[in-house]
């Protein structure tokens, strides 16, 4: 009980998509430290649940929601603007130098 509080923060509101992102990748980062370590199953065991936990938590609802939103809108945007025939501004991206791969943006075309 005492390490979920923890592990959760003291602060009763829901954490941002940021410190879920965060958690996920702990757990994950310490998952494959006790893989590579070949430590015993059962901590390897207890850190894939706490990894399953963690990506649960990041694939909210509401999360879920906001982002097919934004996806939708952005969906919605670009097909509106194509039928309109609506030129879109993109920077030009242009090489510097000879074959180095370096690349360089100019204004908009």
């Amino acid at each position: 009980m005492l390490e979920k509080a923890i592990s959760q923060g003291s602060s009763n509101s829901s954490p941002s998509l940021e410190e879920k992102l965060r958690r996920v990748t702990g757990a994950h980062e310490r998952l494959a430290l006790l893989v590579g370590m070949e430590a015993p199953d059962a901590l390897v065991h207890r850190e894939k649940q706490s990894l399953d936990r963690a990506v649960d938590a990041f694939y909210e609802d509401a999360d879920i929601q906001e982002i097919a939103s934004s996806i939708g809108e952005r969906t919605a945007a670009s097909y509106l603007n194509y039928v309109a025939g609506t030129e879109i501004q993109r920077p030009s991206m242009k090489r510097k130098g000879h074959g180095h791969g370096a690349l360089s943006v100019s204004g908009a075309r």
